[in-house]
């Protein structure tokens, strides 16, 4: 139509045209090719390929920290079944290249001798993260010493006491935890029907000595404790009804003799 097209604008037509050709026969290649075979992924390594299977493999234990200052990168180690990965952001202002993510990735064999990744670990996370991440790779993690409190008393609670004075027998932590409170107070209540059952005295008695004590505690001798208490509550309330009582008539007598 009487444009005239110039060198390098032609060059680009030509390079446009050669893709489309180049695109169409990626896509032809692709149609025919056996299921499973992808052709825009460069061949992969054996050192490539066990990292793609520890990130994979299923999670056990996944944390997330910020650098100590004056640092501010953002970390995440991540245990799988298969090994340890331990990623970072890079968005501290003084460093360079901030922004981009980077990785370290151990299988678990690898990680016990691995002491560079250890220390990073140790260094954001902290000793005790750094050495849950090593007993993991170890096989040496006690998943139930490190149960929540509230966990713990409710799996126990579904002991008979027996087994719960052998488990308070299995380590120092194990007795700490079968002495808790909580834990007693729901055996009595259980024991008792409800919670709904308790006397507001045995609350009051358990509040003073422990549950656990109120829990062996004779029945009949927590009964007489418990009427103790009543006994003691009801005489306070006649002292305070007669004082009460007392001071009245005396105002009553003051506005007599006032009047009069």
């Amino acid at each position: 139509s009487g444009c005239q097209v110039t060198s390098s604008q032609h060059r680009g037509l030509e390079a446009c045209d050669a893709g489309k050709v180049k695109w169409r026969q990626v896509m032809t290649d692709r149609a025919a090719a056996p299921t499973g075979v992808d052709f825009e992924r460069p061949s992969l390594t054996p050192e490539m390929k066990e990292h793609i299977k520890i990130k994979k493999a299923q999670k056990l234990y996944m944390k997330s920290a910020e650098a100590p200052a004056p640092c501010r990168d953002f970390y995440q180690v991540l245990v799988t079944e298969c090994g340890v990965v331990l990623y970072w952001w890079k968005i501290s202002v003084r460093q360079k290249g901030r922004g981009q993510p980077g990785e370290m990735v151990a299988s678990w064999e690898d990680f016990k001798y691995d002491r560079k990744m250890q220390e990073e670990i140790e260094r954001v996370f902290g000793r005790q993260v750094k050495d849950d991440t090593v007993r993991l790779a170890t096989g040496h993690l006690d998943w139930l010493s490190r149960l929540p409190t509230d966990i713990f008393v409710n799996i126990a609670t579904f002991l008979d006491l027996p087994s719960i004075a052998k488990l308070s027998q299995v380590s120092t932590h194990f007795r700490s935890m079968c002495d808790r409170d909580r834990l007693w107070e729901q055996l009595y209540e259980q024991h008792s029907g409800g919670s709904h059952k308790v006397p507001r005295e045995v609350r009051r008695i358990a509040s003073e000595v422990g549950w656990k004590k109120v829990y062996f505690t004779n029945k009949l001798q927590l009964r007489m404790q418990v009427a103790r208490m009543r006994q003691k509550s009801l005489s306070k309330d006649r002292q305070s009804e007669s004082a009460h009582h007392q001071i009245h008539d005396e105002g009553s007598e003051d506005t007599f003799l006032t009047q009069h």
